[in-house]
């Protein structure tokens, strides 16, 4: 069953939910982070991803065959989400297609000798986050990763956390439905980056 945000007027809610807060430690807890990353690199990020999500993974990279697995089960699934989503990714592509034909290279010269103008060269990898905790953002994949695709970038590495799946969950009438790489990330995410025809990979 899908989840649904229920939204809340503002004045409705306590007046200390606007305070100010001090997120005290926290900087030094990413720096740490950061600090074991770079000393021992995916092994530290295997520890972290059991520690703070709940999940541990072996390969941080997801392979078309479990994502061609995930799209084809979501569209089964939940046809019209999926309708919806690539209705989404049409429209929102066409736009970037329009906005990258404002981009030209051109050159003038502006006095004898002083040629100068532009010229537009896509950067060879982007790097797009999408969120997927309690509720996925998926709209996040369309708007990210079109624009990427429009402008020509090479290689799209997308990031999206891991999802921990309950027990009570795997035991009931989705059992079926979970493999490895369906379980431990976001069953909803995983075939929108198909769809959309970039590299899935988990921070």
């Amino acid at each position: 069953m899908m989840e649904t945000i229920r939204c809340v007027k503002a004045s409705a809610l306590d007046d200390n939910f606007f305070a100010p807060r001090a997120a005290r430690g926290t900087e030094d807890a990413v720096k740490e982070v950061i600090r074991m990353v770079r000393e021992r690199g995916d092994d530290a990020v295997r520890e972290y991803s059991a520690r703070f999500d709940g999940v541990a993974l072996e390969n941080f990279c997801v392979d078309g065959g479990a994502l061609a697995e995930a799209e084809a089960r979501f569209k089964s699934e939940r046809a019209d989400v999926y309708d919806a989503l690539c209705f989404s990714r049409d429209m929102a592509f066409a736009f970037a297609q329009k906005q990258r034909e404002c981009f030209y290279d051109f050159e003038t010269e502006l006095l004898p000798g002083l040629v100068t103008g532009q010229k537009i060269i896509p950067v060879q990898r982007a790097g797009v986050y999408i969120p997927a905790g309690k509720f996925p953002l998926l709209s996040s994949a369309v708007m990210t990763i079109c624009p990427a695709l429009a402008a020509g970038v090479p290689e799209i590495v997308v990031c999206t956390p891991p999802k921990k799946i309950s027990k009570k969950a795997a035991r009931g009438k989705f059992r079926r439905a979970l493999t490895p790489a369906y379980s431990a990330r976001s069953p909803s995410v995983l075939p929108s980056k198909r769809l959309l025809s970039s590299r899935a990979c988990l921070p």
